[in-house]
């Protein structure tokens, strides 16, 4: 037999292998263009990428998908409050939603509830104590549509907006308030109601009638800035609206303000050698607070 044939078979036979592995390895899984595929913008990366204050891993949207111009129901949709897991890079379904014939329209929201049984009132609290990361970001409601999507090979792109309100404190320093702002203030809302009632199909939020008022412990942003989410209400009477402790002195202010949905406030507080004499300037708000 001869040996130098066998060599050649051999090697063309690893480069026939060869090729064929690197075919393999560039090319791109097929995509099924009757999958329902999302892919879900955080109103904090609509013009930049994402940052902390963003969708993380873990995070989970609820989905329904309705026929174009038909009324959104809890149930009987194409699909009903479908749960989608943000994975770092994308968004994976609980399992695979496949779209039916004709246009539709897509609503989602932030975060999921497990059980939606009326998409014209879903109850959402925000937190007693947001002076934690965790409880400033638990609070943040989103919710998103999609108009006149079908099937096709492109991820369905949702853009969320804030449907809450957000409240800032600054604090700043009167003529005759020795030293500096300390680090260690503690600001609290009062008098704010802090469960709200939404609706999935308009995207539109109020206080729950029902529910009684409460406070809310603000999260320092920066030195002498707080920051709390709010749901949308009017405070039409004069009544403590923000407390500031500063070592155990309490500055307590009256004040009357609207939280507009999607909207951010912001609260003057010009602190004095009195706390009796410091004084509250209410400003307009600010729509798309990021």
């Amino acid at each position: 037999m001869n040996t130098k044939t066998i060599f050649r078979l051999s090697a063309v036979a690893a480069l026939i292998s060869m090729t064929s592995c690197s075919k393999n390895i560039n090319e791109k899984p097929m995509i099924d263009p009757n999958v329902i595929r999302i892919d879900a913008v955080h109103p904090s990366s609509a013009n930049t990428r994402v940052t902390a204050t963003g969708f993380e891993n873990n995070d989970q949207i609820g989905v329904f998908v309705a026929a174009e111009g038909s009324i959104l129901q809890a149930f009987g949709n194409s699909v009903n409050n479908g749960l989608y897991t943000y994975d770092g890079s994308q968004w994976n379904p609980m399992r695979t939603y496949y779209w039916n014939e004709g246009k539709h329209d897509i609503y989602a929201y932030y975060p999921y509830q497990e059980l939606v049984d009326n998409v014209e009132n879903i109850s959402f609290a925000v937190a007693s104590d947001q002076s934690t990361p965790e409880g400033y970001s638990s609070s943040d409601f989103l919710w998103a549509k999609a108009e006149s999507q079908q099937a096709g090979t492109s991820a369905v792109k949702l853009i969320f907006n804030h449907i809450m309100s957000r409240a800032i404190v600054e604090l700043v320093k009167g003529e005759k308030y020795e030293g500096e702002i300390p680090d260690n203030a503690e600001v609290t809302i009062h008098n704010v109601v802090p469960t709200a009632s939404i609706d999935i199909s308009t995207g539109s939020a109020g206080k729950d009638n029902y529910a009684a008022a409460g406070s809310i412990k603000m999260q320092r942003i920066a030195n002498g800035k707080y920051a709390a989410i709010i749901v949308p209400q009017r405070i039409d009477t004069r009544r403590p609206l923000v407390e500031v402790n500063i070592d155990n002195v309490s500055y307590l202010m009256e004040g009357t303000i609207s939280f507009k949905q999607g909207f951010q406030h912001s609260i003057t507080i010009t602190l004095t050698a009195n706390p009796q004499q410091a004084e509250i300037e209410i400003g307009g708000g600010i729509n798309n607070w990021d």
